[in-house]
Formats: structure tokens, sequence, C-alpha cells
């Protein structure tokens, strides 16, 4: 029997009002077929139940349930909690398996975004049904991923509508309308009670006392009217007109934006993408305040430069030790460093964020198969073939600039030359094992390295006889070497050799021999590394370690911390392809990030002045009472250099975290050596109490940070936006 989806159940059907979801990528035969159901297994460590799965009725969860009798034991799985599927034998669960295992065409699983969440790993009853389903997730992975600025409003109402909804009729009583607002941290006193009667009166089309999601749709666009961007959109049209022309928005995006190359062409572009329901010609297409508003929330919006971010912009031809490459410690680690789970994805995951430094921790294994874990712990093992195999298919998905391979060799001599066997057979010519020139003097670009896999381990000529010949050979620029000090090290070490140091040894060297420490990066790779006592996979700070040119800055990817999201938010410039190129001062003789300051000769001051206009639908801060009201101010604070080192608030906006608005507040920094800050944004929760709560946050490069009107998304630990949560601003930046 044929499940008809509810009118004004779906969310994606208000998605599919002006366009159709064919043009989305979704069938809506194949979502019937979901929403209906279908039998799987499930596939546990020791044992396999047949399920039910389902999606939602909006599209926005799978529903998995028991079988028979156990039909009503359901777990629910959100869309958005999903990090990946992974098709056939790929996943981590079926590569383990050594008995039972189920064609590949039958199985898939779902990878979870965080390690404390379960993966589902799910086997078909026909091959067809499994390449349905999967078809059918990316499919609405894509159309989630891909909302409009407009769009995810609306996913984030639908969100707050479906909780405040709890007789579940799909619309919402007065009552449910008060706790939607307290929810979304708009204030709740008798004057805005009556306001919301009127505005619920006049939406309420049906007469039922009652306002379904289209109502309560239009109830929304009436609060959430931007009078602050308005105010910004007549400045720009003719006589303060309700339109804007092609010409005017060249103007805007020039003048203000600091777009210069903004031509006819391009804002005709905007217009046509960011004009809702646009029909006019050509010759009389204008953008309405909604196009204008939309357009400020796109990356046209965005406070990073649309340069820095979407190309590759820096010169990669300079030697390798000049740049800064984004790397990782214990890639195969899910979690705790004593326990933890080791899983072939997380290489994955890791190369899918920037990274272009993996670490391989290699052991001897069963009948001479290495495996990667940490050893002499708990943590578990895999297989050092299959982690190759992961690296040999998305090392270059993304980029074609080189990828390193760090590996911690604890193998006999016998496993090491099945290592490089493994190696040659599976990565073939992409693998290094030779100079790209004769009588080098340097380390090549990574121009020159693009598509190669680079080696980087112990090698026979640091005395050691129990490495492998053949292994030793392929090791070509990365040859580790024990540090005995810089000065030891420019007497007898070359460019193609490499230290690794602790971040205490690491930090102290930076401290008390600052400037020997920045002239070693300038011609010889060095790799930082977390302290063994971090157990629990924390991290420490990277910025002390780029300020002095450490190029392989290694942190535990696996963690969600301040100092991964830093390294995230560093490695977002120059495209994302994982290389940064180091700024001019890393090769001053006069450079020294601990007591350098405006005087210096190698100083590039900026000033910058950030003018704080208003924030909209800041949530509530975790673990917050249910009637309390945000009270938002906004926290700047600049990290790098020691003299650049400062912190400013904004005022206060008391009980309102729905749409607060400052009086343009205007914070003022004076940057020194741009190009190694970062600039913070804090969304605080002033408490009379205790400590102030943390809202949510968004880092930027200080270099990479855009002039004029600019949205400011807040976002995880992860680097994932926070719905459409956002403080709006405008930014002035001059030479000093």
């Amino acid at each position: 029997m044929s499940v008809k989806l509810q009118r004004g159940c779906s969310f994606l059907e208000f998605l599919y009002k002006n366009r159709p979801p064919s043009d989305m990528g979704v069938s809506e035969d194949m979502l019937e077929s979901m929403v209906r159901g279908e039998y799987f297994v499930l596939a546990r460590s020791k044992s396999r139940k047949t399920c039910y799965v389902r999606l939602s009725q909006d599209h926005l969860n799978l529903i998995i349930s028991g079988h028979g009798c156990l039909l009503k034991r359901k777990k629910k799985i959100r869309i958005t909690d999903i990090k990946e599927l992974q098709q056939g034998h790929e996943a981590n669960y079926w590569k383990k398996l050594k008995r039972k295992i189920p064609e590949k065409n039958l199985c898939f699983s779902i990878i979870m975004e965080k390690a404390s969440k379960k993966n589902q790993n799910l086997i078909g009853i026909t091959g067809q049904i499994t390449e349905e389903w999967m078809r059918g997730l990316l499919s609405l992975f894509h159309v989630i991923d891909n909302l409009s600025p407009e769009q995810q409003q609306y996913h984030w109402i639908w969100k707050h509508f479906k909780e405040a909804d709890k007789d579940n009729n799909e619309k919402l009583n007065l009552s449910e309308i008060y706790k939607l607002f307290n929810k979304i941290s708009m204030p709740i006193s008798d004057h805005h009670k009556q306001y919301i009667k009127v505005i619920h009166r006049k939406y309420d089309t049906s007469g039922d006392g009652m306002l379904s999601f289209s109502e309560i749709l239009e109830f929304f666009k009436e609060i959430t009217s931007r009078p602050d961007v308005n105010e910004i959109f007549k400045q720009y049209t003719y006589e303060k007109s309700n339109h804007m022309t092609p010409q005017e928005l060249v103007k805007f995006m020039r003048k203000t934006q600091g777009e210069g190359e903004v031509e006819i062409a391009t804002a005709t572009s905007l217009i046509k993408k960011y004009e809702v329901g646009l029909d006019n010609g050509e010759d009389n297409m204008q953008m309405s305040i909604r196009g204008f508003t939309n357009m400020l929330l796109s990356q046209w919006g965005s406070p990073f430069k649309k340069n820095d971010s979407e190309t590759v912009h820096m010169d990669m031809t300079k030697p390798l030790s000049h740049y800064f490459i984004a790397s990782s410690h214990n890639t195969y680690l899910s979690d705790h460093q004593l326990y933890g789970e080791s899983n072939i994805s997380n290489y994955q995951r890791a190369i899918d964020q920037g990274c272009r430094c993996v670490e391989l921790d290699c052991w001897d294994g069963d009948d001479g198969e290495p495996v990667i874990y940490h050893g002499h712990t708990l943590t578990s093992k895999i297989l050092f073939k299959h982690v190759i195999e992961v690296i040999r298919d998305c090392a270059f998905q993304k980029t074609d600039f080189p990828m390193l391979l760090s590996i911690e060799n604890h193998c006999d001599v016998a496993q090491q030359d099945r290592m490089i066997t493994i190696m040659k057979e599976l990565l073939g010519d992409k693998l290094l094992l030779a100079p790209i020139e004769e009588n080098e003097n340097a380390l090549p670009s990574p121009y020159a390295l693009r598509n190669k896999i680079i080696l980087k381990a112990k090698t026979l000529s640091e005395g050691k006889d129990d490495i492998s010949q053949e292994l030793s050979d392929s090791i070509i620029y990365m040859k580790s070497r024990h540090f005995d000090g810089f000065e030891e090290t420019r007497e007898t070490s070359t460019f193609e050799y490499m230290s690794s140091l602790g971040e205490e040894k690491a930090e102290g060297l930076a401290d008390k021999e600052t400037a020997d420490f920045i002239k070693h990066t300038q011609w010889q790779l060095v790799r930082i590394y977390p302290k063994g006592t971090r157990t629990k996979s924390s991290n420490y700070d990277p910025i002390p370690m780029w300020n002095v040119g450490s190029q392989i800055v290694a942190l535990n990817y696996q963690s969600d911390d301040f100092e991964t999201y830093t390294n995230l938010v560093s490695f977002r410039r120059n495209g994302g392809c994982g290389y940064l190129l180091k700024p001019s001062y890393l090769f001053s003789p006069d450079f020294n990030p601990l007591t350098c300051d405006e005087s210096s000769a190698c100083a590039r001051p900026i000033g910058i002045v950030v003018r704080v206009i208003s924030g909209q639908q800041l949530p509530k801060p975790k673990d917050s009472k249910d009637k309390d009201v945000v009270d938002p101010y906004v926290q700047i604070r600049v990290d790098g250099c020691a003299i650049d080192k400062q912190t400013q608030e904004s005022s206060v906006v008391e009980d309102n975290g729905f749409n607060p608005r400052w009086l343009d507040d205007e914070l003022h920094f004076a940057v020194t050596f741009p190009k190694l800050a970062f600039m913070t944004f804090n969304v605080m929760d002033k408490d009379s109490i205790g400590n102030d709560d943390l809202v949510g946050r968004y880092s930027i490069p200080v270099d990479s940070l855009a002039t004029g009107y600019r949205h400011i998304f807040l976002e995880t630990l992860k680097g994932e936006s926070i719905g459409p949560v956002s403080i709006f601003v405008y930014i002035e930046i001059a030479a000093k």
C-alpha cells in the first residue's frame, strides 16, 4: 500500500514550493518508498538482528525499529548527525570481520558525526534495496547541506516548531507559541504577549486559534524583518526606492564591501541568484530588500575573503620548509589515547578536513601483516594495508599538493619490508622514491611535488641496524633524526633531514632560543607533537609554534577543542589545500614574536574597527533554565604575537537573544603582525550571578578578514555553523 506524504508535515515539501524535488536531486517516489520503510539486518560486534528502517514523515530523521514484538523499540537518528555513508566493505566494521562477511553490494555503514554515537552497519535484502537507500540518503544530505540562507532559517524554525508541537497535531496553539518564543530566546513580557496575540490573529487564516507551519513562517517573516539591513539598502538606492539596480549593487559591492572586481555581469548574476521569484527580464532586473538580505546572509556577506577561501592564491613554488602544513597526530584514533578505537575512516576524515600530513604508528601484526595502533595500550588495531588503501583513494580528491605520511616504525625488518611492498603496490607512481632533481640544495616545492606521497621515517643513515634497507631507501626528503640542538643541526645536518619535538621541549626552545628556532625552520622541517600525558587527546596551542615557523604542527584531529578549531580556521585559507606560505616576517633577521612591536623594521601594522550592529536567533547556552532569556554581548579577542594579544567587549543587550540590536558599538584594534594573528568573535550571555556563558564563536585569520557589512555565523568547535545564528557587523581595515 502506498504511503502518501501528509501535506504540511514535511519540511522538504516547503522547499519544493518554488522548486521541484527533481531539481534538487530528490525523487518523490524515492521519498515515499523511504517513508514506507524497508527491512534490513543490523550488524553489531556480537550479533545480527532484523530491523525495520524508515524515514520520518518530515524527512529529517531515520527511525530504526526492532523486528516483530520488538517493533516498538525505536532508535531515531537525525540526518544532520550523520557524518557520511560508507558503501560496501569500506567501513572499519566490515574490514575487521574475518567471517560471515556479506557481499559488498548488500552492505553499507552509517558513520555518525560524534564518536559517542554508534555507527549503524546495515545489510540489505537485495543489492537494489541497498543501492536505492544509499542514493536516497545521499540526496537528502545534498539538499540539507545546500540550503540557501533563507531555507536554513526555515529549517531552524521547523526544528523548533516540532519541539513546541507537544500534541503532534502539526499546529501550535497560543500556549505552545509562547513556549516556542522562549525556546528561541525572545522575551515574553506582558507587552510582548499582547504583540504576539495581535500577530497570531493576523496569521491565523484558518480561524481555528492555532498556527500551522506555513502560518508560522509568515508570522516569523514579520518578526524577523531587518531594519538594520533596510537602512543600508536605502543608502544605495535612488531616492531610497524599494529596488536596487545592478549599477547600484556594483557601487555597494565595490565601495562598501571592498569587492573591487565586481562588474555589472556579476551584479546581474547575484540578483538572479538571491532575488526570490524573479520573473522580470534582463532590462528590468532589480534587487529587493529581501534579495539584498539573502545576499548578505550568503558567502558574499561572509567575513572571510572569498579569494582566500575559494582559491589557491599563494605562491606554491617555494621550498617545502617555507610552508605551514596541516598535520594530524595519531590520526588513527577516534578518542582516548589509551583505550580508544582505531579507525581507518579517521584518515579519510582528516584528509577531507585539509590535513596533508597523517601519522601511522606501525607495529608487528599477525600473519606477517603490520598493524596500526597506539602501542602498549588497549587501543584497537587496524591493518596497515587498509590505511594505505584509504590514503590512496582520498589523498588527491580535493588537492594535488603532496601528501605526507609520518611513519612511527616499531616493526621488525620483515614486516618493514612488507610495509614498503604494500605501499609500492597500492600507491604505484604516486609514491615518491627518488629526488625530484639532481644536486638539490633545498627541499622541492609543493608545486614540484604535486600528486606525490612522501614518507617520513627513520633511515639506516641514523646508525640503525633494525631498519629495512628497502624502506630506508624510500625515505627521500623527510629523514627522521634526533634533535641535538640548533647549532649541532646546522653543522651536521642537511635539508632532507627533520626532527620531531614534543610540545614541552618545543615551547621551551621557542621561549629561550627564539631566533635560532625561526632560522632553523627556514631551511629544515620540524614536526611538533602533543605530550604523552594528553591521554584524553587534548591539544596544545598551535599559534606559538607557527610563530617560530614550525611547519608540521601535529594535533589530535579527533578532539573538538579550541586548538583544533584554530587549526581548521587557519587552513581554510589558500583554497583549503593544506599548505600556507609562511609570512615574510619569518624570514626577517629582526623578527621575534615575543618582543617585536610597531617600531620593528619587519612590522606591518594595521588598524581594525568592528562596529557591532545586531544579532540573529542567538540560542540559549547549554544548561540554561527553561525561562532564561539570553542577555548577549560580543567579546572580540585577538591572538598572535605578544604585541597583538588583546580583548574588547560590546555593551550588553538585555533579555533578547532573538534579534538584539546594539547601538553600533565600535571596537578598535591595532594589529602589528596581521599575517600571524587570529580574531575570535565570542557571543556571550551575561550572568548576573556566576560566570558569563558562551553562546557561540567564530574565528578567522586577521589577514583574511573582509571589510564592509558582514554576517558572522557562529560555529561549533568542529567549524560547523550553528544554524542561522549570526551577528551582523561592519568592518574597517586600514594600514597604520
